[in-house]
């Protein structure tokens, strides 16, 4: 089967009902992807419901879409929170957001760490780094995105139980529907954060011999934790 461009319709779509894509879609669709009249479309609205189409109508102002058929998957079972530091450069966080997303985590909950050295400079793209990462890997639901002050407060509004990347902490955890993994920033947790972890509760995680960085150490956990949560597929 030929590869179907996947779109993005958040207000979602019915089966037998034309609908338009979205302003920034269409302009993908027409200067990127540069589809025609009766092209066949994916789509999904990001809380789990997909369809099939094909382009009606494609001009300079607009892209319309034939809804062929329509299908709703359900929720993960498994719920992974990404409590990370606010890293200092785009880069990064644009890298974190695309393969979190594609990996599976449900939840991104940032904070402004300790050796954070600014907070988030452009939240309102990280919605759109995940419809990317979505639209690339086929993931039909969206993560929710979060932001506290501070680690404290990420400990008391996000799920438990909750781990963190140490040195000689333990290796995958016993299986859980639901989990937080803390990511320190480029400088790690500082050690009144390493301290105020463990007095919450928090688990040391062990994520192999060496010194990552924060961006890789938030996916290589992620996908630890994911692994022991059994969304990576069976064991």
């Amino acid at each position: 089967m030929a590869h179907l461009h996947r779109f993005h319709i958040p207000e979602g779509f019915r089966a037998g009902v034309p609908c338009e894509l979205p302003a920034g879609e269409a302009h993908h669709a027409r200067r990127v992807v540069r589809l025609h009249a009766g092209d066949e479309v994916a789509l999904f609205d990001g809380a789990g419901l997909e369809g099939e189409g094909r382009v009606a109508h494609i001009d300079k102002r607009s892209v319309r879409i034939e809804v062929d058929a329509t299908a709703r998957r359900d929720a993960p079972p498994a719920r992974l929170t990404l409590a990370q530091a606010c890293l200092n450069r785009e880069a990064p966080m644009e890298e974190l957001i695309h393969h979190g997303t594609a990996l599976g985590v449900t939840r991104f909950a940032f904070f402004r760490g300790d050796h954070s050295e600014r907070p988030p400079k452009r939240p309102d793209k990280w919605e759109r780094w995940a419809v990317e990462a979505c639209k690339q890997c086929g993931r039909p639901w969206l993560p929710e995105f979060a932001y506290h002050e501070t680690l404290g407060d990420a400990l008391r509004r996000e799920a438990s139980p909750c781990f963190f990347a140490e040195p000689g902490g333990s290796g995958a955890p016993s299986p859980v529907d639901a989990a937080t993994l803390i990511v320190g920033p480029e400088g790690g947790l500082s050690e009144a954060e390493l301290d105020l972890a463990r007095r919450s509760g928090a688990q040391a995680l062990s994520l192999g011999p060496h010194t990552l960085r924060s961006e890789l150490a938030a996916i290589v956990g992620s996908t630890v934790l994911l692994g022991a949560m059994d969304a990576l597929g069976p064991r």
